[in-house]
């Protein structure tokens, strides 16, 4: 319950203290990209704390991988 607090001040902390000072610079490249990687943090964070199945990368790789491997040894 406590880490789910955490990530939403974590996110009004970001909307308050960060995104501000970069449109006041009209910088809309920054703000996107800490948007876009504060959310998907976020959301990695609330799977964690909800215990759902979150995705092995390795597997992801390994997937990616073995058409290549069938091709080159047969």
């Amino acid at each position: 319950m406590w880490i789910l607090v955490g990530v939403a001040g974590t996110l009004i902390w970001v909307s308050i203290v960060d995104i501000p000072s970069l449109l006041k610079t009209k910088r809309r490249t920054p703000v996107w990209a800490v948007g876009c990687l504060t959310l998907f943090i976020c959301s990695l964070c609330l799977m964690y704390a909800l215990h759902i199945p979150m995705p092995n990368p390795l597997d992801w790789v390994t997937a990616a991988m073995r058409p290549i491997q069938f091709n080159k040894f047969g």
